[in-house]
């Protein structure tokens, strides 16, 4: 099953995302504030926020698809990782032909990349954005073991151990635990949890309880309101969605954004410097164009690597898990 309103959020997420890194991002890194005279965006990467929410929703919702837990890992990592190899190499190939030193990577630090996880092994990334990936890929573990050890009816137990977590690690930062258990983001997984729960599940009162719990979290770990602020839109938004109020949303170029918005994530940022820098080289000054341009070749390559690229690449990697599973059985 697939909503449509769903695709709506991931393509709102991602041209906040996008627009932040065009505008307040650049300018910061490049010490260059031509990109932010028309407008600056510096909240818009508060839209990884809700792809983490997102991605809490839609993680149990595969779940509920795929019982074993052997199915769940392996339909996450053919969505995951023939797309992210695509835009790594494509990346990695940019950067290098461009004129942004300080972006290039050696071999050694592309083939780290390929792991999705280059900070474990200390290697740069080929683009600032893999940051979010591993707490995705550590949330994925976390329900795989769910599955594994047939857990998921102590769910409500372990989101309280979660975000008590969060908050304890907060205010006494236990680095040796932070990565493993995804601290800084937790909370917003556990939403996304709980939306699900309330949409397909049951509407309890405690679903609503947990949602409440990490607005509490929230509040106590970030002093910026204006992150509660947006936390507090996302989730009204998710309750107008679960609850059929947004049967009215439609936008067909939001959904076909989200559609694509995994590529798109993962390719915007560096490329998109390049693009801006070179603009700018050839002495072009208009901050509209020096979004807009870059924001529609971005677009072009994640339609290229979603519809046609991808596509082919996955399945030859599914026959190959295929003939591994007859490999074991015989």
């Amino acid at each position: 099953m697939r909503l449509n309103q769903l695709d709506i959020f991931r393509g709102i997420a991602c041209l906040m995302v996008l627009l932040f890194h065009y505008t307040s991002r650049y300018a910061t890194i490049f010490n260059n504030e031509i990109t932010t005279q028309l407008f600056d965006f510096k909240y818009g990467g508060l839209g990884v926020d809700l792809f983490f929410i997102i991605s809490g929703f839609v993680i149990f919702m595969s779940i509920n698809k795929n019982k074993s837990p052997i199915q769940f890992i392996t339909k996450r990592f053919t969505r995951l990782y023939p797309t992210f190899w695509i835009c790594v190499i494509i990346t990695f190939c940019i950067v290098y032909i461009s004129d942004l030193d300080q972006y290039k990577r050696t071999l050694t630090d592309f083939m780290f990349n390929l792991t999705m996880v280059p900070d474990v092994f200390g290697a740069p990334r080929v683009d600032g954005v893999y940051w979010s990936l591993l707490p995705e890929l550590v949330f994925y573990f976390m329900c795989f073991l769910l599955l594994y050890f047939n857990k998921l009816k102590k769910i409500n137990i372990i989101c309280s151990i979660w975000i008590f977590l969060i908050v304890i690690n907060h205010f006494f930062d236990f680095m040796p635990i932070r990565v493993l258990l995804n601290l800084r983001f937790g909370h917003l997984f556990v939403i996304g949890i709980y939306f699900y729960k309330i949409m397909f599940d049951q509407n309890k009162w405690t679903n609503h309880l947990f949602i409440l719990l990490s607005i509490v979290c929230s509040l106590l770990i970030n002093i910026n309101p204006i992150k509660n602020i947006f936390l507090i839109g996302f989730i009204i938004s998710f309750y107008l969605l679960v609850y059929g109020k947004l049967n009215w949303l439609k936008s067909k170029a939001l959904s076909k954004l989200g559609e694509i918005s995994y590529a798109l994530y993962l390719v915007h940022q560096f490329i998109g410097f390049v693009i801006i820098n070179y603009l700018i080289k050839i002495k072009i000054n208009e901050p509209i164009l020096l979004i807009l341009i870059p924001l529609i070749l971005t677009i072009f390559i994640s339609i290229l690597v979603t519809y046609y690229l991808e596509p082919p690449f996955r399945k030859v990697i599914k026959r190959g898990i295929v003939r591994l599973e007859k490999l074991k059985i015989n």
